[in-house]
């Protein structure tokens, strides 16, 4: 087979037949069109080695298969009334840069997509919002595929001093 790519082997048994085996890693695949390999098989016979047969070309199509996002882990979090609470949330995907989005804002709070795969949260609970909880979702998306972090942040009252 010519040319052999990446990942590629060609196995001959010997008495004629050969095996020709491709498991192209990620890097090989097309989005959203295949990446073509063009391969062709060359044979010697080795009785008459000045005789050679070329095969026509044949294509090999690898397609990219989607993989979804990955958010790292959040864990729930508590904070009292009044202070600030910032998540960086933090997103991972093989084949591109996920959109990220939140989902269930409490009032007082903001999420910005950086566009690089982070984001920022920001929440400033103020006296109205102590002694709740609040379940936020963050959610990344990627060619369609999406992964979703779910948080809880429980806000408690300030203590009284004496």
């Amino acid at each position: 087979v010519v040319p052999l790519p990446d990942n590629a082997t060609l196995i001959d048994s010997g008495n004629g037949v050969g095996l020709f085996v491709f498991t192209p890693d990620y890097s090989q695949g097309g989005y959203p069109s295949p990446a073509v390999y063009e391969e062709s098989v060359f044979v010697v016979d080795e009785f008459y080695p000045d005789t050679t047969w070329l095969d026509q070309p044949r294509q090999i199509w690898v397609y990219d298969v989607p993989e979804p996002p990955n958010i790292v882990p959040i864990n729930d979090t508590t904070i009292v009334e009044g202070d600030t609470l910032d998540i960086h949330v933090i997103t991972t995907s093989i084949a591109d840069i996920p959109t990220l989005r939140a989902m269930d804002l409490p009032t007082n709070s903001s999420f910005v997509d950086s566009g690089n795969g982070r984001g920022w949260f920001h929440f400033i609970p103020d006296f109205t919002q102590g002694d709740s909880t609040y379940q936020v979702w963050f959610i990344s998306e990627s060619r369609g595929l999406a992964d979703t972090e779910y948080v809880n942040i429980t806000i408690l009252l300030p203590s009284i001093k004496s």
